[in-house]
């Protein structure tokens, strides 16, 4: 007769260590423990170095700047131009004086913030708006100077607001 085997044996052998036990395993582990804490701290640092809030003024005078990047170099660019610069000032002229203008016509956006804005600034932006009504519906010509000026104006009418918000805080 054979004879029944009830107890289990020992596979390894009287030095076997598992391999998580092993000096490499440990180096591998604390090497990669302090990778991960490296790129999750270089994350962090990049975020608050790099992740600066920008006012609202000043994300329009970025936008302005990209407007004067942008090549001008045929009549149907400088009337898209036209187009991207008073949505843009539509856009800074309701945030900055809390009207909702984005629906309005050129003419109506004048009526709507004579009484906003300081009277020189006024005049000036009133003959923009004339200006661009012309030049986006009635394909009246424009050259890319003309353009150019009025993102500086744009970029002027922004500054000067921020100034006057700036003096009328202080005060």
């Amino acid at each position: 007769m054979e004879s029944k085997i009830t107890q289990l044996t020992n596979i390894y052998d009287v030095w076997y260590k598992p391999w998580w036990y092993s000096k490499y395993f440990y180096i591998s582990v604390t090497l990669l423990v302090v990778i991960a804490v490296l790129l999750v701290g270089y994350y962090i640092w990049h975020y608050f170095a790099y992740n600066k809030k920008l006012s609202y003024d000043e994300l329009i005078l970025i936008q302005l700047h990209q407007l004067t990047e942008q090549p001008y170099d045929l009549e149907g660019q400088i009337q898209d131009g036209y187009f991207a610069l008073t949505m843009i000032l539509k856009k800074y002229l309701s945030n900055r004086y809390e009207i909702s203008l984005l629906h309005k016509t050129d003419s109506e956006i004048t009526e709507h913030i004579k009484s906003q804005v300081p009277a020189h600034v006024f005049a000036i932006l009133q003959e923009f708006l004339d200006r661009s009504f012309q030049i986006k519906f009635a394909k009246a010509t424009a050259s890319k100077k003309m353009l150019l000026d009025d993102i500086a104006f744009g970029k002027q009418l922004v500054k000067e607001t921020m100034k006057a918000d700036n003096n009328g805080a202080s005060s």
